[in-house]
C-alpha cells in the first residue's frame, strides 16, 4: 500500500506539474457602465480604447450600432464619465462604429465606421482628435470590421473569412492569416488588440471566448468570459502594465491581468501528462496483481 501510494503521488506531481500552479485573481477591477450608455439609446458599444498618459489614464468606449447615433465616451480609468464626443456630429450623421484604437505616437483615435447612405454602405478608419474633434485621416478600407493601428500597420477581423487583415499604414493591402482553425464555421474573430508577444487578443463573441494568438495566427492560449457575464463586445490593452481591457454584455468593463488567458499545453507539457498516467496506472496493476496472489 506505502508502494501504491507512494507511485500515485508521483503520478499526481507528474500530471499536475506545468499545467496548475496558484495563481492571483486575474480579475483587477469592475467597472459598471450600465448608467454611460444609458446616456444614448444606440444599440451596442463595440469601441474600447485604453489611454496611458502620464497624468490620468482614461478609457474611451465607443457606442451606436444601429445608425442611429454614434458617441465617443471618456473615461477616467475608473469608469468615471469626463466627457462626450457626437461622432456622427463629428464624422458622418449615420453611421456605426465598429471598433476604436488609441494611437499613443499621435495621441489620437482611429475609430473603425461603417457609414451608411440609403442601401450603400462603405467600412471607413477615421484617424480624430478626441479633444477637439479634428478629423486627421480618413482611409476606406473595405470590409472592415474591428481594427487595430500599430507600428507594423493596420490590422482588422474579417469575422465572415475567419481571417485577420494586414494592410500598411496607409490602408494598402499586405496579407491575411488564417484563424479557421481556431473558429471552425460561421462567425470567426471580431474584436482585437495587440497581445505582449506581438501577437493579439480576438474575441469570439459567439462562442463567449477570449483567444490569444501568435503573429502567424497560431493559437497559444484561450479563456471563457461565460462566467464573467457572457459575450464580450470590445477588447484593449495596455502594452506597458500588460492589462486586458474586456467590455462584456453592454454592462462591465473588466481590467484583467494576463493570468486570465490560459496558455495550451505544449508537446513536452502533454507528454509529462502521459508519463503521469502511465505511473498512476502501472502503480494500481501492480497492487491489484499483489493482493489477488496474497489471496489466492
Amino acid at each position: 500500500m506505502k508502494n501504491l501510494r507512494l507511485f500515485c503521488f508521483i503520478g499526481f506531481v507528474l500530471l499536475v506539474s506545468g499545467t496548475t500552479q496558484l495563481r492571483a485573481n486575474p480579475i483587477l477591477e469592475v467597472i459598471n457602465i450600465d448608467s454611460i450608455l444609458a446616456r444614448h439609446d444606440v444599440g451596442n458599444a463595440l469601441g474600447l480604447a485604453f489611454r496611458a498618459d502620464f497624468q490620468k489614464d482614461m478609457i474611451y468606449l465607443g457606442h451606436g450600432s444601429d445608425a442611429l447615433g454614434s458617441f465617443i465616451y471618456t473615461l477616467d480609468d475608473h469608469g468615471n464619465f469626463i466627457n462626450e464626443l457626437d461622432f456622427g456630429a463629428a464624422y458622418s450623421s449615420s453611421n456605426v462604429i465598429n471598433s476604436l484604437n488609441y494611437d499613443r505616437s499621435s495621441k489620437h483615435l482611429w475609430v473603425s465606421t461603417t457609414v451608411i447612405v440609403g442601401s450603400d454602405y462603405t467600412d471607413h478608419f477615421v484617424e480624430i482628435d478626441p479633444s477637439t474633434a479634428k478629423i486627421y485621416n480618413d482611409l476606406q478600407i473595405d470590409h472592415l470590421d474591428s481594427a487595430y493601428v500599430r507600428n507594423d500597420g493596420i490590422w482588422t477581423t474579417l469575422f465572415e473569412e475567419d481571417v485577420i487583415r494586414h494592410y500598411d499604414l496607409n490602408g494598402v493591402f499586405i496579407g491575411d492569416i488564417s484563424v479557421a482553425d481556431i473558429f471552425p464555421g460561421f462567425p470567426g474573430p471580431s474584436g482585437l488588440a495587440s497581445a505582449p508577444d506581438g501577437g493579439f487578443y480576438i474575441i469570439d463573441h459567439f462562442g463567449q471566448r477570449i483567444v490569444e494568438i501568435d503573429i502567424a495566427g497560431h493559437e497559444i492560449g484561450v479563456a471563457s468570459t461565460a462566467f464573467l457575464g457572457g459575450r464580450a463586445f470590445a477588447i484593449d490593452s495596455d502594452i506597458d502594465t500588460h492589462r486586458i481591457f474586456l467590455q462584456v454584455g453592454n454592462d462591465e468593463i473588466y481590467v484583467l491581468s494576463t493570468e486570465f488567458i490560459t496558455a495550451v499545453p505544449e508537446a513536452d507539457t502533454w507528454v509529462m501528462l502521459l508519463v503521469g498516467l502511465g505511473f498512476v496506472g502501472m502503480a494500481v496493476k501492480r497492487q491489484r496483481k499483489r493482493v489477488w496472489i496474497r489471496y489466492a
